[in-house]
């Protein structure tokens, strides 16, 4: 709102239903805790992070435009996939897609910002996972 720049990041764990599937629900709590402070360690103190529901993620991004935002969101999914986690001596190697949108002057509440960012992260989970998508990418 007052002209500030705010972008949103929401990402969604790759495949988790088969981590949950291969490694219990322990495993997969594991999982979540794990991806969390590893994401907990690039953020900001200004940043808001959370669990959005089930293996879904969101970050709200105070005085961030969106080329910020990509940026972090691409150092999120680098530093994901390059970091073996353990469970019960047992390496799992995750993979995080992740949708990034800026809230635009045009936008009237939150909520369109979550659709085109949730619609991001559907096109990034749908091309191949792994990667970030920007919602001006969906932009016609």
């Amino acid at each position: 709102r007052h002209n500030k720049k705010l972008s949103l990041i929401m990402l969604d764990l790759d495949h988790f239903k088969l981590l949950n599937d291969n490694y219990g629900h322990q495993g997969g709590d594991m999982v979540l805790i794990e991806v969390s402070a590893l994401i907990s360690t690039l953020l900001r103190l200004e940043d808001t992070f959370g669990r959005y529901g089930g293996e879904e993620f969101a970050i709200i991004l105070p005085e961030t435009d969106s080329a910020g935002a990509i940026e972090l969101a691409q150092r999120i999914c680098r530093i994901i996939a390059t970091t073996p986690l353990t469970y019960n001596d047992q390496v799992i190697n995750v993979t995080v897609s992740l949708g990034v949108a800026q809230l635009s002057d045009k936008e009237s509440n939150y909520e369109e910002l979550i659709t085109r960012t949730d619609s991001a992260l559907y096109k990034a989970k749908s091309e191949g996972r792994n990667q970030v998508c920007s919602a001006a990418e969906l932009v016609s």
